[in-house]
């Protein structure tokens, strides 16, 4: 996903985060 300077990017950004946030905390990363 490429950064958008529309709105978009900040609700995509958060969701990615959330994502990975997620799956470290399942894999037991940092």
């Amino acid at each position: 996903m490429a950064p958008s300077p529309t709105g978009r990017f900040h609700l995509g950004g958060a969701r990615t985060a959330l994502f990975d946030y997620l799956l470290a905390r399942k894999t037991g990363g940092q």
